[in-house]
C-alpha cells in the first residue's frame, strides 16, 4: 500500500451498517439514531462478499465459504500447509527496553515498549507454528484431508528440541541491534541463550482446533497452549496471514504479508491499560510507520504518530488526535540503542511553529526532522488503509469496525481500528477482507482500569 493523500483511484464500494443499540457502561445496547456511519472502501483487496472471518464468540467457524453450494472445500494432503512466518521483524530501534534515561513523556519510549511486547508474543507463537508444521506431513499422510482427524492427531505435547531451540534462537538473535557494542551484543545473546536453554527438552502442550479447514479460498487453524489462543487465517495464493493471539488480558491482532512490505497490528493489553494500532511499510532504507496509541491508568497518553526507522535510528512526530487547530505536537529522534537524542514540543504549532527542546543532552541538529518532513510529510499524508467512514457523528473520535454482525466481543471480532485525527478519519485494518453483510462500527473507549467499553453506532 503506497503513501497516499486521498486513497486509491479504484472501484468504490459502499457498505451500509445496520443498527442495534448498545449501552456502553453496562454492555447493553443503545444507538445514535442518526442513520449510522457508512464504510467506504477504495482498496478492493479488503472487499469480499462471501468471507467469514469470525463467529460471535471470536472464534473461526469454518462453515461458510464462497462456493455456490455452501459446502466447505477440502484440499489434498500436499496442499495442507501452515504459514511459514507469522512474526514481524521490527527495526532494531523499535524493540528492546528503552534507555533508562528516557523521559516518561516520550512517545518513542512508549511505542518501543509496546512493539517489544508484540515481538515477544509473535516469536513465542512462531514456535507453536513451527512445531505443528513439522508434525503436519505425517498427520496428513495418516488422515488424508479429514480435518477432524488432523486436529485430533495434532493436539499433543511437543518437545522443545535442540533443533527447535536453534530456530528460535536464530530469530531472536536476528532482532538484536547489530550496531550495539560487541560486548553489549554478547551480553544480550548470552541472556537469550540462557532463557531458551531453560526450555530445552521441555514439552509444550498444544491443542489444535479447526485444523486447516477451508472457507472459500481461506485456510484456518486454532492453536491453544495454556491460557493463550492463536487463531490464524490465511490464503496460500497471496502470502497474507491474519493473526489473532488472545489471553485473558491481551489481544494481539495482525495482518502479515510475507514479502514484508506491509504489516498492520492492533495490540490491546488490559494490564498496561493500553491500545496500540500501527501500520508499517517498507521504504528505501527502513520502515515507515503510522498509528494510534492510547494509554490510560496512572500515566495516561494519547497520540497519533508517524515515523521512520532504519536499523540505526529514526524520527517520529506525534499529536494528540483532537480537532483543536492549536493542539500541541511533539517530535523525537532516537538511536538504535534506544537513546533519545532530541525531544521537542510545539504547543500551538499550527498557529506559530516554535519548537522547544526538552532534553538537556539533546544533539543540536534539526537536519533529521527536516529530512523526515521533506521525505514523508506530515499528518495530511497517510499509510492507513483506504477505508473511510461517512456519516460518522462528529462526537465520535475512536471506533472499531468488526467483521461480524454479532454484538459480542467487538474487541475480538474487530477488523479495523479507527481514529479521528483533526479533520481526517484514519483506519488501520488487519483483515483479509471486509464482509459487507457483517460489518459493524462501534465507538470504543479505553477506561482507566484497562477495560474497553463499546457503543454500537446505528
Amino acid at each position: 500500500m503506497a503513501i497516499n493523500h486521498c486513497g486509491r483511484r479504484c472501484a468504490v464500494w459502499v457498505l451500509a451498517l445496520f443498527a442495534i443499540a448498545l449501552h456502553s457502561c453496562s454492555g447493553g445496547i443503545s444507538g445514535t439514531g442518526d442513520g449510522g456511519p457508512i464504510i467506504v472502501v477504495t482498496n478492493t483487496d479488503l472487499i469480499e462478499s462471501s468471507s467469514t472471518i469470525g463467529t460471535g464468540d471470536g472464534g473461526i467457524d469454518g462453515t461458510t465459504d464462497g462456493t455456490t453450494d455452501g459446502t466447505a472445500q477440502t484440499d489434498s494432503p500436499a496442499s495442507l500447509t501452515l504459514p511459514v512466518q507469522i512474526y514481524y521483524a521490527f527495526p532494531a530501534p523499535l524493540i528492546a527496553l528503552p534507555d533508562s534515561a528516557t523521559p516518561d513523556t516520550s512517545v518513542y519510549a512508549a511505542l518501543r515498549e509496546q512493539f517489544t511486547a508484540a515481538t515477544d508474543i509473535l516469536l513465542d507463537a512462531q514456535v507453536w507454528v513451527d512445531l505443528v508444521s513439522a508434525q503436519l506431513p505425517d498427520t496428513t499422510s495418516a488422515c488424508f484431508a479429514d480435518t477432524s482427524c488432523i486436529s485430533s492427531q495434532l493436539s499433543t505435547g511437543y518437545l522443545y528440541s535442540a533443533d527447535t531451540l536453534q530456530n528460535d534462537l536464530t530469530r531472536r538473535l536476528n532482532s538484536i541491534d547489530p550496531l550495539l557494542p560487541e560486548d553489549t551484543q554478547l551480553a544480550f545473546e548470552n541472556s537469550i541463550r540462557e532463557q531458551l536453554n531453560a526450555n530445552l527438552n521441555t514439552v509444550i502442550d498444544i491443542g489444535v482446533d479447526n485444523a486447516l479447514s477451508v472457507t472459500g479460498d481461506q485456510h484456518n487453524i486454532r492453536l491453544q497452549s495454556g491460557d493463550a489462543t492463536l487463531d490464524l487465517t490465511w490464503r496460500l495464493d497471496n502470502g497474507v496471514t491474519v493473526i489473532r493471539y488472545t489471553t485473558p488480558a491481551i489481544t494481539l491482532q495482525a495482518r502479515h504479508q510475507t514479502d514484508a512490505n506491509r504489516f498492520t497490528l492492533r495490540f490491546y493489553n488490559r494490564q498496561s491499560t493500553s491500545v496500540l494500532a500501527a501500520a508499517f511499510e517498507s521504504v528505501d532504507g527502513g520502515r515507515l510507520f503510522e498509528g494510534d496509541l492510547h494509554r490510560a491508568g496512572n500515566t495516561p497518553m494519547q497520540h497519533y504518530f508517524r515515523g521512520f526507522s532504519s536499523q540505526q535510528g529514526g524520527t517520529l512526530i506525534a499529536r494528540d488526535p483532537n480537532r483543536d487547530a492549536t493542539q500541541s505536537l511533539s517530535r523525537e529522534r532516537y538511536l538504535s540503542s534506544g537513546q533519545l537524542t532530541s525531544q521537542q514540543v510545539c504547543d500551538r504549532c499550527e498557529v506559530s511553529e516554535n519548537w522547544l527542546e526538552q532534553l538537556d543532552s539533546a544533539t543540536p541538529d534539526d537536519a533529521q526532522y527536516v529530512a523526515f518532513e521533506e521525505r514523508f510529510g506530515g499528518f495530511e499524508q497517510s499509510i492507513a488503509d483506504d477505508i473511510s467512514l461517512s456519516n460518522l457523528d462528529a462526537t465520535i473520535d475512536e471506533w472499531v469496525v468488526t467483521n461480524n454482525e454479532s454484538e459480542q466481543s467487538p474487541n475480538l471480532n474487530a477488523a479495523c481500528h479507527g481514529q479521528r485525527v483533526g479533520d481526517a478519519l484514519r483506519n488501520i485494518c488487519w483483515t483479509l477482507a471486509l464482509d459487507p453483510e457483517q460489518a459493524r462500527t462501534y465507538r470504543e473507549q479505553l477506561q482507566p482500569n484497562g477495560d474497553l467499553s463499546y457503543q454500537l453506532l446505528d
